[in-house]
């Protein structure tokens, strides 16, 4: 199985993330609580292959100790809460939204990055008509 955990209160909330995921056999796993220095994520780090970064930090610790990490995606622009020279030392590619004008493009960003990383193609029919619920947006 799959995992995505995310320190983002905000992404999978527009749209059907979550549920397409978990729909397709992948976990989803939301680790929010910043009374944690982790959020939360020491608990998933075992099995946590996309991280999608938002309030919570990805400290070296995170990255050196999560071994079925593939990629880290920032949802939103800047990355200087991410360790980007543990990410390098492994390896891991770190993207972000940049661009993005809201919440719902920053999701449907991560989404197709996770989908390219993942099939190492297009992503457009399965982000447009599956995950991504574009009647919903605001921009």
């Amino acid at each position: 199985m799959t995992t995505v955990v995310t320190t983002s209160p905000g992404f999978g909330k527009v749209g059907r993330v979550p549920e397409i995921l978990e729909q397709n056999g992948w976990e989803f796993i939301r680790c929010i609580d910043t009374d944690l220095p982790d959020g939360g994520m020491s608990d998933y780090l075992d099995r946590m292959e996309y991280l999608v970064v938002g309030l919570v930090p990805a400290r070296a610790d995170v990255i050196t100790n999560a071994p079925r990490l593939r990629a880290i995606l920032k949802h939103g622009v800047a990355v200087d809460n991410i360790d980007i020279a543990a990410a390098t030392a492994r390896g891991i590619p770190v993207l972000n939204t940049a661009g993005a004008k809201s919440v719902e493009q920053m999701d449907l960003m991560v989404c197709e990055d996770i989908a390219s990383l993942v099939n190492g193609g297009c992503p457009d029919r399965v982000i447009n008509r599956e995950v991504y619920d574009t009647s919903r947006s605001k921009q």
